[in-house]
């Protein structure tokens, strides 16, 4: 080979590694280069967050919760100011800090309904408070684990990583503690239910079995009954809070009442709540004494404590080899003595 050939492989092969390089750098400069914060204030700034959540039915209104910070704490404000979790809330305001994001995807308001951005289609609208200044973000699901944002009334749409619209929820359940009663089972000594049907008086005898005292003496009592009655008794969740105002409307005074006495570090406890009316077809009106708020408790939690007699919680009558009723030979059935 020539001393010109060589010359003109050695030129070829340096162009070759520099348009490589270039074209290697060029790459990957995008994703090191023009990334930013989507929004410039950190969690410690923001006083109040209001997040809707569009419905998938048309004809349902969106859901809506409005969130406040007051003296340090947060309280859901559409709910009468009941106490929030800051730590709940911490985490979803935390991942919206934490968006990055580069160059529009899209920068024409006539794409924002396809990009569930819009005013129409959309996941989520997230709006938050900083002192004097409000931001609203709306927040569409994105391709490859991202979301599509924009903020509301701008035309840019930015696609972000590190959220899921899932994750920012407009239900209040997700920013509470549900618990609303919650009594250890073992500690009770004593369960007493006033409904419409009557008075249940459930006490412990000495051996640690359940007495019902409005059961006819004839009939016995079934103990896993009232033990899977009792087990929801001492244990329930809220859905949601309603308010600390009281209405007629709520029927507090025509449901159910309850007062669950148990024993606590060595002293003797009360709680009583009261179950009203039905807010809904899966949930009803609820209130503790000593809390100031009425919330609603679902259904199948507390139907129990409304429609049950004393009745319902006597034991199924036993039947003998020919399949009549053991007796005692008197012709009455034999009923072991549960009294203390």
């Amino acid at each position: 080979m020539s001393k010109s050939n060589v010359y003109l492989l050695i030129v070829f092969a340096a162009q070759l590694g520099l348009g490589a390089l270039t074209w290697t750098t060029c790459d990957a400069l995008p994703e090191e280069a023009g990334e930013k914060r989507l929004l410039n204030f950190g969690l410690g700034d923001i006083t109040a967050v209001e997040i809707i959540e569009k419905s998938y039915k048309e004809t349902d209104p969106p859901k809506k919760i409005s969130l406040e910070k007051k003296d340090g704490n947060w309280v859901v404000a559409s709910a009468g100011g009941y106490p929030a979790d800051g730590d709940k809330i911490s985490g979803v305001l935390n991942k919206l800090i934490d968006l990055k994001v580069k160059d529009p995807i899209a920068t024409d308001a006539a794409n924002h309904e396809s990009l569930k951005v819009g005013s129409k289609a959309y996941g989520r609208k997230v709006a938050i408070k900083t002192g004097a200044t409000a931001k609203t973000l709306v927040i569409g699901s994105g391709a490859g684990g991202s979301v599509h944002v924009r903020f509301d009334g701008e035309a840019d749409v930015f696609r972000a990583r590190g959220l899921s619209v899932w994750s920012v929820s407009a239900g209040v359940s997700s920013y509470i503690d549900t618990t609303y009663i919650d009594v250890d089972a073992d500690a009770l000594h004593a369960v007493t239910v006033v409904n419409e049907k009557g008075h249940l008086t459930f006490t412990k005898d000495g051996g640690g079995s359940w007495v019902l005292g409005e059961l006819p003496e004839k009939e016995a009592l079934d103990q896993d009954k009232v033990k899977r009655f009792i087990d929801k008794v001492v244990s329930l969740n809220l859905k949601e809070p309603i308010g600390q105002e009281i209405s007629p409307a709520f029927g507090l005074d025509s449901g159910a009442a309850v007062q669950l006495d148990y024993t606590e570090e060595g002293a003797s406890q009360t709680i009583r709540f009261s179950i009203g009316g039905k807010k809904d077809d899966t949930s009803y009106f609820a209130k503790a004494d000593g809390n100031d708020f009425v919330v609603s408790v679902s259904k199948s939690s507390v139907e129990n404590l409304i429609n049950k007699d004393a009745l319902d919680f006597k034991a199924a009558e036993e039947e003998d080899g020919s399949g009549s009723q053991a007796n005692n030979g008197t012709g009455a059935v034999n009923i072991p003595n549960l009294a203390p």
